[in-house]
């Protein structure tokens, strides 16, 4: 049987890596699953995919990291073109993991980036809050709706950490079982044929092309940055340091 091909991105410690061994592993860290990070810095610095459980899971860079250093445009270019060629597969979902609560506008433009980057594949689009709970998403669709505009499936995970103490461990042990098995089966509900992104279809010459379109966008919300915190957070070049920042260590 084929695995289904998930992959995940977010924000850094939205969580996707404790979701990503959840899925493989039916735990939240394990030796052989994908690194957890304290939640401040990331840990996934490059594309990673692992199996297991029927599931193949793509963990995407963590986003929303500051990254200290100038990097030319035409470097940001060339990474955006590497960064995209990683990303041509089909997917059976595509998520975007974020922390419960409000978007603020971190949260907004990497929204943003999430639906350029996987233009195409909005069908299999399903948004997974972390640390909440199903009704909480039913109290708040209205403001989840405007938020994640593109979107039209939430699903609420939480996956407390392993403890030592061992009443403790048995509580956050069942919790973790329920909320994995709700999560599996609200997307087995779902009945989501495997779906290619745009930039999936493309050649070499036209993922160039679209990092071009993309490259725009980027200017445009690293313009927004520059006239909320100054020009001091980003230096000579915004937009370099725009793609910086998202990518991360990724090359």
């Amino acid at each position: 049987m084929v695995d289904k091909r998930v992959i995940l991105f977010g924000n850094t410690g939205s969580g996707k890596s404790t979701l990503g061994n959840m899925l493989i592993k039916g735990k939240p860290c394990c030796a052989d699953g994908f690194e957890i990070g304290d939640g401040f810095r990331g840990v996934t610095s490059n594309i990673t995919i692992k199996h297991g459980n029927g599931w193949a899971v793509v963990d995407c860079i963590g986003l929303g990291e500051t990254k200290l250093g100038t990097v030319s445009n035409e470097d940001a270019k060339k990474r955006l073109c590497e960064f995209l060629k990683k990303l041509r597969y089909s997917y059976s979902y595509i998520f975007y993991v974020a922390k419960k609560g409000r978007m603020d506008e971190a949260q907004a433009a990497t929204w943003g980036m999430f639906k350029s980057y996987f233009k195409g594949g909005e069908s299999n689009f399903v948004v997974i809050f972390t640390g909440a709970t199903q009704k909480w998403i039913d109290e708040h669709r209205s403001h989840i709706s405007k938020e994640f505009d593109g979107c039209t499936r939430y699903i609420a995970v939480d996956f407390p950490p392993l403890s030592d103490n061992k009443d403790l461990e048995t509580i956050h042990e069942r919790m973790r079982r329920e909320s994995l098995s709700n999560l599996e089966t609200r997307l087995e509900a779902y009945n989501l044929a495997p779906v290619e992104p745009y930039v999936s279809s493309l050649s070499d010459a036209g993922v160039v092309s679209f990092a071009a379109e993309l490259f725009a966008v980027i200017g445009e919300i690293a313009a927004q940055v520059v006239k909320v915190f100054g020009s001091a957070i980003v230096g000579e070049s915004p937009i370099a340091w725009m793609v910086s920042t998202i990518l991360g260590n990724l090359l």
